[in-house]
């Protein structure tokens, strides 16, 4: 089978062996809590109707449950809850031996220190609050220290502590993710979580550490929205106090209307787009009249008079041109007072630019960064040999020849990992 369709299988497996032990979970305790002592169950045999919502299965599974470990059971459920959602979410156990060991061993721990403690009149069992490994368990120090109180309660204290211990390491807290031989993805995750010191964070870890949260997010979009909403209603405002005021329709009056401006200098000279009214034949149609006087200089306009007279035509590109004249005269003179009696330095007195050097690495640069590479794939448990290496302008190439049983996928899925090590902008690895 191809390792990509091996791969593809285990982590289905992994997430349907997460959710057989979430909803383990889920009916052992639905099963104990409505568990009933008048229920029917395999050692104890009674007529009508089964009180367990689980049914006649979590009846008898109940029962047995609350036989063997009593009460300590609810302490037994969390650590295998936790490792139902560490195979959905990791897709994987890390020490899955350990953890289970650990799990019999706090297991043991919680049911003697239950079955310390008195039990009620209301307990319905033959055995202690432990259940009968609880009573197992304690029947032996009982025995050896009698009915003391002060030495019973500092055993009690000890089950309880390895109960706390065993129980918090087999949920996962406390131990750090091992790397896995078939899932690469797991290497990066097992440094993940290993708490590194404040002086020795890398920039990028403080950039993760920065990012905004989703309530900065969505206050800054709040507070753009009301700007964005506060600007839209001064554009309009303004837009309604600055409306052009209504110009008079020029077949009112048989001409065009005109908006004169002259500066009071007299320099600047707006141009006027006042026209003559055409001549119309007889069917109505208006001739075009070309004619324009001709002006030499710059005028001010004279107000147009009041009556039945029409203004002359003007043409406009005439008076713009008249205007533009001058003052490019003006500036050519200004150009040449500048340059009068005064010569140009010579461009020879200039040096010459500094040539600059090629920076060439050193051999013994770039075996020590061969060796460097060895011992940090070396830390990531993937031992090789730089056979080559081929520098370039921007990227230098080593070549590795892995020992025997180093997969590629593994060295591939470094990469990101090899980068951070050697402290480099970014690493590629290809087969």
């Amino acid at each position: 089978m191809p390792e990509p369709a091996r791969e593809f299988l285990g982590r289905r497996f992994a997430e349907l062996g997460g959710l057989l032990l979430l909803g383990a979970v889920g009916g052992v305790s639905l099963s104990l809590a409505t568990w009933s002592v008048h229920d029917p169950s395999w050692n104890h045999a009674a007529g009508g109707t089964v009180r367990n919502l689980a049914g006649p299965a979590g009846a008898v599974v109940a029962d047995l449950v609350m036989q063997m470990v009593g009460i300590a059971v609810v302490a037994l459920l969390p650590p295998v809850f936790c490792w139902g959602l560490t195979l959905l979410s990791r897709r994987r156990l890390d020490h899955a031996r350990l953890r289970a060991v650990l799990l019999v061993c706090g297991g043991c721990g919680a049911t003697a220190l239950a079955s310390s403690l008195p039990a009620t009149d209301r307990w319905p069992l033959p055995s202690g609050l432990g259940g009968i490994v609880g009573d197992g368990i304690l029947a032996l120090p009982r025995r050896l220290l009698g009915h003391s109180e002060p030495m019973l309660m500092i055993l009690s204290l000890v089950f309880a502590g390895i109960a706390i211990l065993a129980l918090t390491a087999s949920a996962g807290f406390g131990l750090k993710p091992a790397p896995g031989e078939d899932d690469e993805d797991d290497i990066a995750n097992a440094y993940e979580w290993v708490p590194v010191p404040k002086a020795s964070r890398k920039p990028f870890e403080d950039d993760v550490d920065g990012e905004p949260g989703m309530g900065l997010v969505s206050l800054g979009a709040a507070i753009h929205a009301g700007l964005s909403a506060r600007s839209a209603v001064g554009r309009l405002f303004r837009g309604g106090a600055a409306a052009e005021p209504s110009v008079r329709p020029s077949w009112l009056d048989g001409g065009v209307p005109a908006v004169e401006a002259v500066e009071g200098n007299g320099l600047r000279v707006e141009p006027s787009f006042d026209a003559p009214a055409r001549p119309r034949d007889e069917r109505g149609r208006r001739e075009p009249s070309f004619q324009a006087p001709a002006r030499d200089g710059v005028e001010r306009p004279s107000p147009r008079a009041a009556g039945p007279g029409r203004p002359e035509a003007v043409s406009v590109l005439s008076r713009m041109a008249a205007a533009a004249a001058p003052l490019r005269s003006a500036s050519r003179r200004r150009g040449d007072a500048r340059h009068d009696g005064y010569d140009l330095p010579s461009p020879a007195i200039l040096t010459e630019p500094k040539r600059l050097s090629t920076n060439v690495v050193s051999e013994d640069a770039l075996t020590q960064n061969a060796r460097l590479l060895e011992s940090v794939l070396e830390d990531f448990g993937v031992r090789g040999e730089i056979i080559n290496v081929r520098p370039g302008p921007v990227v230098t190439l080593y070549e590795l020849e892995p020992a025997p049983g180093i997969k590629s996928s593994r060295v591939i899925g470094l990469a990101d990992d090899i980068a951070r090590s050697m402290s480099a902008v970014s690493a590629r690895v290809a087969v």
